[in-house]
């Protein structure tokens, strides 16, 4: 059983609008970006970087006096 070709439904054609510039939206998620990146960067000087490369803390444990607390 066989249809004949114009029996048969072409689909309906679709006309697409392309999407207008947002410049505001751009720079608005772009400071955001930047701002995403300079916290990571900040992170990353602070944690890592000073125990990768060698820079020791300004004193030890062992090195801070010791306090008695007072008692009563």
């Amino acid at each position: 059983m066989t249809r004949p070709a114009d029996s048969i439904a072409k689909p309906a054609k679709i006309i697409v609008k392309p999407m207008r510039p947002r410049k505001g939206l751009f720079l608005a998620l772009m400071a955001l970006f930047f701002l995403w990146v300079a916290a990571m960067l900040a992170m990353y000087l602070t944690t890592v970087y000073p125990h990768r490369h060698g820079v020791k803390p300004a004193s030890q444990p062992s090195e801070m006096p010791i306090i008695p607390a007072n008692e009563k």
